[in-house]
């Protein structure tokens, strides 16, 4: 090409890129929590093809079975027994004995009568609107569950043909790279040791904050210590919520239904127990995954979580892991 044409195609191929981008900008999160997905379950993947008699297609489509069967199966046990506790606290918080009302009066009053007037307070009252404003919220709700379960639909598709035409891609975006094979190589194994390593981390993490959730809710008395401890093994996977979605509750029924000692000594369970397993032992297991510091990598993760919302847990990690793989290749080719 001349000159003219040559920066004529630049230029029309930079604003097609950037269209396309836009285009696929509100399934970026969906497309890149499948690829995720697709580099931890390729391992798998490959295993099943060669039982399969190497039918890619045959091994996908059995895999992404299997993980639509394991979260539907869990993700309808864990409703249904939050729906019926739920249910169960409600009704025994707005039942006709005014006994836990008073004694949560009494507890408040011991700890923050100074400070404000608790008595004044109609917590039967303020728990009835709360319950009325979460029914209103249903609408809302529901239309936002319709948005999730397409993303959902959109994500098993994607994971579907990540896996099976996985190395197909990888082989692509080698070609198309100016940088030479053993440098995408290397690239490309360094991301994948790393979603690995932040994956795994993230569910070790979750699993462990679970299970001293479950802990804290027996020794202090909370009833169906395993049921929410399993539950905030979920919880545990929301980033900015974690595991305070169950931890606050447990603590609001011991003040209601036992004395406030209870209910402080679970505080301080999860906040120095529990919520210190994120600080103590995540950098250890994101540093995993590479030659990158921990404390960099945990830095990663929460920046990431502020960018790209809660998949930057992984995204974070990624590009910076990736920015350490550039780095030493420009150290190579430098001393080169």
């Amino acid at each position: 090409m001349r000159k003219r044409e040559w920066h004529f195609f630049l230029s029309f191929l930079l604003a097609i890129t950037l269209l396309v981008l836009l285009i696929l900008l509100p399934f970026l999160n969906t497309l890149a929590l499948a690829v995720v997905f697709a580099v931890v379950l390729a391992p798998l993947q490959r295993r099943l093809a060669r039982q399969f008699g190497g039918r890619q297609t045959l091994a996908a489509l059995v895999l992404v079975a299997l993980v639509l069967v394991i979260i539907v199966v869990a993700s309808s046990f864990f409703l249904t027994q939050l729906v019926n506790e739920a249910r169960d606290v409600y009704v025994y918080l707005s039942g006709n004995s005014s006994a836990y009302w008073d004694h949560l009066d009494d507890s408040l009053s011991d700890l923050f009568g100074r400070v404000i007037n608790v008595g004044e307070l109609d917590w039967r009252a303020q728990f009835n609107q709360l319950a009325a404003w979460a029914v209103n919220s249903l609408g809302s709700i529901f239309s936002g569950a319709a948005s999730f379960l397409f993303k959902a639909l959109l994500w098993l598709i994607a994971l579907f043909y990540l896996l099976r035409d996985g190395p197909r891609f990888h082989k692509a975006l080698i070609k198309l790279s100016p940088l030479p094979d053993h440098h995408d190589e290397n690239i490309g194994q360094k991301l994948a040791i790393t979603i690995k390593a932040v994956v795994r981390g993230v569910l070790l993490v979750a699993l462990l904050q679970g299970f001293l959730v479950g802990v804290g809710f027996a020794l202090f008395g909370v009833p169906k210590a395993t049921l929410w401890g399993t539950t905030a093994v979920l919880s545990a996977l929301i980033p900015g919520v974690g595991t305070s979605l169950v931890l606050i509750p447990g603590i609001i029924f011991l003040l209601v239904t036992t004395h406030w000692a209870y209910a402080l000594g679970l505080l301080i369970w999860g906040a120095l127990i529990v919520g210190l397993v994120d600080n103590l032992l995540a950098p250890s297991l994101y540093s995993r995954g590479g030659k990158v510091h921990p404390l960099m990598m945990l830095f990663a993760a929460l920046g990431g979580l502020i960018f790209f919302g809660p998949i930057g847990l992984i995204l974070g990690p990624v590009t910076l892991s990736l920015l350490a793989a550039l780095v030493e290749i420009y150290q190579e080719s430098a001393s080169a």
